[in-house]
């Protein structure tokens, strides 16, 4: 997927979508435009999606790998050096824009615990093992 994806790079793909919060451009009566909080459902996680290598490269599952067993700041110290992600500017804008985490969250793709320790969901484990 390039830096503009459209509706084509998603078509035929497995697709996780989210209803969270979002920033939301609306009309007023007056005419001119706002931006506005709001909730939408987002696009959360693309099976198959293409990398900057043009072939998947598993950033799904890398970021999945880096959170495990991490504290958000942790995470985020892994995260913003790691050239896999680095190589994803929409990863890195959602991680700046603190939607990242809240998103895969919401998603059911990670836990937090009492902690504050993210662990993979168990429906993202390899199969013979559990979530701690």
């Amino acid at each position: 997927m390039g830096q503009t994806p459209t509706l084509d790079d998603i078509v035929g793909k497995t697709q996780e979508w989210a209803y969270l919060s979002a920033k939301l451009r609306t009309k007023q009566d007056s005419g001119a435009w706002e931006d506005v909080e709001g909730e939408a459902w987002q696009l959360v996680t693309l099976a198959g999606a293409v990398g900057e290598a043009g072939a998947d490269d598993g950033i799904d599952d890398h970021i999945l790998d880096l959170l495990d067993g991490k504290t958000e700041k942790d995470f985020y110290q892994l995260f913003y050096q790691d050239a896999k992600v680095r190589a994803h500017p929409e990863l890195i804008s959602a991680a700046t824009e603190r939607t990242l985490l809240t998103s895969l969250e919401a998603a059911g793709r990670i836990t937090r615990d009492t902690e504050g320790i993210y662990h993979k969901a168990a429906a993202d484990l390899p199969s013979g093992t559990q979530a701690e």
